[in-house]
This record gives structure tokens, C-alpha cells and sequence, in this order.
């Protein structure tokens, strides 16, 4: 969300509709990122 509202506020469009494709994108990432065996460490 941090990198969201960085991206949102370097741009030129200052709107809700401005932030909300790219919260979008980072929100479609989350969940199959957490959907992993994060627990594991990586090689095993």
C-alpha cells in the first residue's frame, strides 16, 4: 500500500479513480504470494 501511495502521489491525477488501478494490481499479487509455502526456506 506504502508503494501504492508513492506511485499515486508522483503522478499528475490526484483522483480516488488514479489510486485505484494500481491498489488494484498490488492487491491481486497478495493474495497467490501468501498462498505459498512461505515457511519454508527456499531450496528445500
Amino acid at each position: 500500500m506504502r508503494a501504492t501511495g508513492r506511485l499515486w502521489g508522483q503522478g499528475q491525477d490526484p483522483s480516488v479513480e488514479a489510486i485505484r488501478s494500481p491498489t488494484e494490481a498490488f492487491l491481486d499479487q497478495l493474495g497467490p504470494a501468501l498462498a505459498g509455502n512461505w515457511r519454508t526456506p527456499a531450496g528445500q
